[in-house]
């Protein structure tokens, strides 16, 4: 039931106090599931889930289809909507663009990731293989400036990366990059002292 004319006035003048309707559609739309991209509604359910797992949050812009059926291959374009602190501006015939950052994925029929722009992601997804050669990278548990960041990636024909930076000054910062299976990439210094 959505709030009337009188519903809203009565809660502005009441110190905007929300009446019972109001607040009874408030928890509905608390307790409903997160809405499913729309865009991502047209995609084979295999691709939707891996476009889904790799952009938790992040809303579909874009989506290109090469071939047919299972020689398909799903290029994406995401934007993190709660992500604006890093947006491009650029001028465009006299106008003034601002864009989100963009990201972009390529999976195949069965929702295997063939290709990945490098991108921010939580640590909480990282695989445990990685939690384990960061411990052993940074033993001390050495945190920088504003924490640390960490970055992932697929080139094409190549495997998963994860990348770090752990910023300690406008001059000194360490990085690492580590396979999906933990092996270490490379790694400056080879293990923080």
């Amino acid at each position: 039931m959505s709030p009337t004319r009188r519903d809203a006035l009565a809660a502005a003048v009441g110190g905007g106090l929300l009446t019972t309707a109001a607040r009874a559609q408030e928890n509905l739309a608390a307790d409903a599931p997160p809405r499913r991209d729309p865009v991502l509604s047209f995609v084979p359910p295999a691709v939707g889930k891996a476009f889904e797992g790799a952009f938790p949050g992040h809303r579909c812009i874009r989506m290109g289809v090469r071939g047919r059926d299972r020689a398909a291959v799903y290029r994406g374009t995401f934007f993190g909507p709660t992500n604006w602190s890093v947006t491009e501006e650029v001028l465009v015939d006299g106008e003034s663009v601002r864009t989100p950052p963009l990201y972009h994925l390529e999976v195949d029929a069965v929702g295997e990731v063939l290709e990945e722009t490098r991108r921010l992601i939580d640590p909480t997804q990282l695989p445990k293989a990685v939690r384990d050669a960061y411990g052993k990278w940074n033993p001390k548990g050495v945190e920088g400036r504003s924490g640390h960041f960490w970055l992932t990636e697929v080139a094409r024909g190549q495997a998963r990366v994860y990348r770090v930076a752990i910023i300690l000054s406008a001059v000194k910062a360490y990085r690492a990059t580590f396979r999906e299976d933990g092996a270490v990439v490379e790694a400056d210094p080879a293990v923080i002292p």
